[in-house]
């Protein structure tokens, strides 16, 4: 709808007034914005009388503590919020995933990523099972991976809805006074946004150790068995994004020691070698003289500084799975124990 009032619509706002929360999200570039207000007449989705433009209007006025002016809504509704979600992932030849296996309070926006992230850990697994015979206890990761994931998810988001919508009486009064004074100046600290956009865009997601994610090498070294693996620059043209690119596995060998070409060439040898037509396999490492069309020498060293290699003779090797997840590392340049790893997901020969 467009939205007239005293304040921008650059910024998104949220707005604490009593029992009234309210939400401006400007949508950008043709002058239409997101509004959205609590409900203080209670009733359900399924309700018959349709959502009035007026209505909504006076609701979220209060909510601002400013006049509000709404025209020209193109699409006007009442939700619910719900707090449910299954107790298992799978039943025989059935999965669910997304808001079929956990539905919540829409507070931080956090359910289309859980539920991509649903679908990126368990399609890889049944690709592997219908097409490379991969044993079955492969699809039944995805439910001891997946479902930590979904009640910690909805803990968090039962907190935020608590906080800013659950209060009554001289709780939100004590909410509404203290919340810009707290909130506004720690949401400025980079810190404090790092950790937020982290949190929001689940990021920091751990998978525990199991029979497809091995023990964790290092616990104070970024980049560890079940993270997430992380993006790093390359070149001024290249992050290491642009290389994981595609959904398959990668088996990725860094050296910051500088590699002798024949040393390199020994390299590559080996990860040809190492199931090479299941995993694409990766060689970054700085060279000693000349360059190797088929190694990739970072220009600065923030890949080695993201994967914990400090040290100028340090190395590892990495699988990382098709979701983008580490499931084994080593802390040397170990790829036979890379190549037993993979036949942890592979069963068939090859």
């Amino acid at each position: 709808m467009h939205v007239d009032w005293q304040w921008d619509h650059e910024r998104f706002r949220i707005f604490m007034h009593g029992e009234r929360i309210g939400l401006f999200l400007p949508l950008g570039g043709n002058g239409l914005s997101r509004v959205m207000t609590t409900d203080m007449n209670g009733g359900s989705d399924n309700d018959a009388e349709q959502l009035r433009l007026e209505t909504l209007q006076q609701a979220f006025s209060e909510a601002a503590q400013v006049p509000v002016t709404l025209s020209n809504a193109r699409w006007l509704s009442k939700f619910s919020t719900h707090h449910r979600i299954v107790d298992r992932y799978r039943s025989g030849h059935i999965f669910v995933a997304g808001d079929a296996a956990h539905i919540h309070s829409p507070a931080g926006g956090q359910g289309m990523n859980t539920g991509l992230q649903d679908a990126a850990n368990l399609v890889w697994k049944i690709k592997n099972v219908l097409h490379h015979h991969a044993a079955a206890p492969l699809l039944d990761s995805y439910e001891y991976e997946r479902l930590p994931v979904a009640r910690e998810t909805l803990a968090f988001t039962d907190k935020i809805f608590h906080l800013a919508a659950g209060q009554k009486g001289w709780r939100a009064s004590f909410r509404d006074r203290i919340a810009p004074l707290l909130i506004g100046p720690a949401s400025r600290l980079h810190s404090v946004q790092e950790r937020a956009f982290r949190k929001f865009g689940q990021l920091d997601i751990r998978y525990a150790q199991g029979s497809y994610i091995s023990d964790i090498s290092e616990s104070d070294s970024p980049a560890q068995p079940g993270d997430r693996a992380p993006d790093a620059q390359i070149t001024r043209h290249q992050d290491l994004f642009d290389l994981l690119a595609g959904y398959r596995f990668t088996l990725m060998l860094l050296s910051r020691k500088p590699l002798e070409p024949q040393h390199a060439e020994s390299y590559l040898k080996r990860l040809s070698s190492v199931r090479a037509s299941l995993a694409q396999t990766l060689l970054l490492a700085p060279m000693t003289t000349g360059s190797h069309a088929a190694v990739i020498s970072p220009t600065c060293n923030d890949v080695f500084t993201h994967y914990g290699l400090h040290d100028d003779s340090s190395q590892a090797v990495l699988l990382i799975r098709p979701d983008g997840f580490i499931a084994w590392r080593s802390n040397d340049d170990n790829l036979t124990a890379a190549d037993a790893w993979l036949t942890r997901f592979f069963a068939a020969p090859v």
